[in-house]
């Protein structure tokens, strides 16, 4: 990164650029996503911790911000964008963590950028919901926040996931809504264990998108509401079908069997086999762990893409496929074992990251189903632990 980020000048930059950035382009968000939001008044260092649907969510939480510079906690692949950026570590402060680790030293990061002064915003969830459904924080952010000892602030954001899925090609139209919901002390924290503090932000963050709506009849339309759900439901649940489905305006089909699903302006399945986007992937994730542990397939979800060895590697084109009867992701003819696969995630739904032997990889590709690979290695993962 920009190392000229530690010096002062640096920061007072941002700070300007920040307050100008949300004055000038603060009506535009809000009509764009129909944005009403809580302000966040508080000054000097703080941990600002919201949950994660979307890809705008920094931008939505710095709305409700418009006093401080704030310093984003994101995914290290931002620093490979080429001019963008650029831009971004000109005019923000980037703490840069590698999906595939442990993010000790992010961690490390965070507590040097308070420490200066300045609030730091972290999404501890880690990762996008498929579904609409908050996750669980990482195990280690109340520790975190006793370590930093600076105001915490549980910020919800509310229809995020609804007006644009990970998955989802097009937006919708529909409300977004950002939320305080609440600011613990620097004592509050002391009196918590690390634990108490972890299950207080999952409470204060826990939020479904689809079952909100589906209460308050809130609808988000679009004309390709189920368009790009093939990303994340992968299997048939009629036939069994694995990576035959597909998607077009409001449904998703199984051109083998006839399967049909329509996905409704709340979220929900108006018609089809399970009344949610998460109740399907649920039962995904027991079929896939059926298909690791007990079948012999090899060849599952090919594709092809570009392969980097991470940092600073060359990316090079690749094809690939799932061999679970070696358990394995097969590049180019090479299997990479789960077994030393320590780590995996994913960025959006083209980006496949994981560290293989000790090597820091990434896999891109735009046209390839990769859930799957990151289902599987964790499938894995969890019943060899």
């Amino acid at each position: 990164m920009n190392t000229d980020l530690e010096g002062g000048k640096a920061r007072q930059r941002q700070a300007r650029f920040w307050k100008r950035l949300v004055r000038f382009t603060g009506p535009f968000w809000a009509r764009k996503f129909r944005y009403t939001c809580d302000p966040i008044d508080l000054e000097g260092p703080y941990l600002l911790i919201a949950n994660h649907a979307s890809n705008a969510d920094p931008i939505l939480v710095g709305a409700a911000n418009p006093r401080q510079a704030l310093a984003v906690v994101g995914s290290e692949h931002l620093e490979r964008l080429g001019w963008i950026s650029r831009l971004l570590t000109r005019f923000f402060r980037l703490i840069p963590r590698s999906k595939a680790s442990s993010g000790l030293q992010s961690a490390k990061q965070i507590l040097q950028v308070l420490k200066q002064g300045q609030p730091v915003l972290l999404f501890a969830e880690g990762d996008c919901t498929w579904d609409g459904v908050s996750k669980a924080i990482f195990p280690a952010t109340g520790k975190l926040a006793k370590l930093a000892r600076v105001p915490l602030v549980t910020y919800r954001l509310e229809g995020n996931y609804m007006r644009k899925p990970r998955w989802a090609r097009k937006a919708r139209k529909g409300p977004v809504r950002g939320r305080l919901v609440r600011v613990y002390s620097p004592d509050d924290l002391a009196a918590m264990r690390p634990e108490e503090i972890d299950a207080a932000i999952d409470r204060d963050l826990c939020f479904d998108g689809p079952e909100a709506a589906r209460q308050t009849g809130t609808a988000y339309r679009s004309r390709a509401l189920a368009e790009g759900l093939e990303q994340a439901l992968c299997l048939c649940p009629a036939c069994g079908g694995i990576g035959t489905l597909q998607t077009k305006g409001s449904e998703i089909f199984c051109p083998v069997c006839g399967l049909r699903a329509r996905l409704s302006e709340t979220g929900g399945f108006s018609s089809g086999p399970f009344p949610t986007v998460r109740e399907w992937d649920l039962w995904q994730t027991s079929a896939m762990e059926r298909l690791v542990r007990e079948e012999n397939r090899s060849g599952l979800f090919p594709g092809r893409g570009k392969l980097t060895e991470l940092p600073g590697g060359t990316p090079r084109s690749v094809e690939f496929s799932l061999d679970l009867q070696e358990k394995a992701i097969v590049v180019d003819g090479k299997p990479l074992y789960f077994s030393g696969i320590s780590d995996a995630a994913m960025v959006k739904t083209n980006r496949l990251l994981f560290t293989s032997d000790g090597q820091y990889c990434e896999i891109l590709a735009k046209k390839a189903l990769l859930r799957p690979y990151l289902t599987a290695v964790s499938i894995y993962q969890k019943e060899t632990e």
